[in-house]
């Protein structure tokens, strides 16, 4: 792949660094008045980003990935990296991923022309947001229900799961006399039988177990074909797992320019911190981590966006970046010291914002376990 934006591209991250910049009202200010209050105990008004999420539209994001036909601006997967990156770079809320990434882009994709005219003009201007309801195993069932279905079960930890209006869901849909299969659903948030209750977690935010009991749901409503969802469902996964990856990218470059600037400055024993060797040493692994990070997320991405198989360069990409940014964040944290540690400084919001990354779409033990069930499928020899 050519690593070299486009002019369209520089426009992009140049616009969106300077929108996503401090004093600007889309900032890393913003986002730590969201965060501020009772942010780290769950959901409160003090969390409310709907003008952000207002700006966001008005700036062409939301629709970018999608076609003009349904108000978007027909950008490339590559386009939606740069965008990502400088979202994470600015902890920007995760809604964008669910709602634009994961949700939308497979509407695009796979649903019916219905659902399309439904949700991606929407979506594009910003009165909608979507999210996935799965969690890659048995916790909602499809039964047949007269001439129509019945889902019943739950998915704990769903992302945006109050703020959303629709689910992504993906049921366990088994045919007559065979193996269970996958069939997905895209339902509105009001459909009788969803009940989401909100959880805290350390990452703050809008998360809740979302519960379906008894929940009808007909043809119209399938995201592609019945029984058919697995492959479409990994797909969606892994396009979530890149915006994952870019979203830990962006942060990890924030958090080593926020760190070197500091060390350059802070003065101990007479001279800056940033002179000593063991200092410097740590900001260099730092570096390594978030190039090497960049280097195959973007590898990834490129992958996905001209519609290769990326199998093994997600596995490789989520299971590396994930780890790679837990040490870059421990290592802003011990070279900030005490400060790094204070609720007034910003690198608390990348650390919980790690976790939550690091654990989305599948953890780096997930992925390496998938990395490696893909190399022994291709035959890959092991070294003696």
């Amino acid at each position: 792949m050519n690593f070299a934006e486009t002019s369209e591209q520089e426009l992009l991250r140049g616009t969106a660094r300077e929108m996503l910049s401090n004093g600007n009202s889309l900032g890393l200010a913003h986002v730590r008045a969201l965060n501020d209050g009772a942010a780290h105990l769950g959901v409160s008004a003090g969390l409310d980003d709907v003008a952000l999420w207002s700006q966001m539209a008005e700036l062409g994001w939301l629709g970018l990935p999608f076609p003009p036909e349904y108000g978007g601006a027909g950008g490339s997967f590559m386009d939606l990296a740069v965008l990502l990156e400088e979202l994470g770079r600015a902890v920007a809320p995760p809604a964008y991923t669910g709602t634009v990434v994961v949700c939308g882009m497979t509407v695009l994709h796979h649903a019916r022309e219905e659902l399309r005219r439904r949700w991606l003009p929407s979506i594009a201007e910003g009165s909608s947001r979507l999210t996935l309801v799965a969690d890659g195993g048995s916790a909602v069932r499809a039964h047949p229900d007269g001439g129509a279905l019945r889902l019943d079960g739950g998915v704990k930890l769903v992302d945006e799961a109050q703020r959303s209006d629709a689910y992504l869901v993906a049921a366990v849909d088994t045919p007559e006399d065979q193996q269970p299969a996958t069939t997905l659903f895209m339902l509105e948030r009001e459909t009788p039988g969803i009940r989401v209750s909100p959880q805290r977690t350390v990452a703050g935010g809008d998360r809740g177990d979302v519960e379906l009991d008894g929940v009808r749901v007909s043809a119209e409503e399938m995201v592609g074909e019945r029984f058919e969802g697995a492959s479409i469902l990994g797909e969606t996964l892994e396009r979530g797992a890149v915006a994952s990856c870019l979203d830990m990218v962006g942060a990890g470059g924030a958090v080593l320019e926020m760190v070197t600037a500091y060390v350059a400055e802070r003065v101990q024993f007479g001279r800056p911190v940033g002179s000593f060797q063991a200092v410097q040493h740590h900001a260099a692994d730092m570096a390594v981590d978030m190039d090497a990070s960049r280097l195959i997320t973007y590898e990834a991405a490129w992958r996905l966006g001209e519609g290769l198989d990326a199998s093994m360069e997600v596995a490789m990409a989520k299971a590396w970046t994930s780890q790679a940014y837990r040490r870059v964040t421990t290592l802003g944290h011990q070279l900030f010291g005490g400060i790094g540690l204070m609720r007034e400084h910003d690198m608390h919001l990348y650390m919980r914002r790690g976790r939550r990354d690091a654990l989305a779409f599948g953890d780096a033990t997930g992925h390496l376990d998938r990395l490696a069930g893909i190399l022994e499928e291709r035959g890959t020899p092991w070294p003696e």
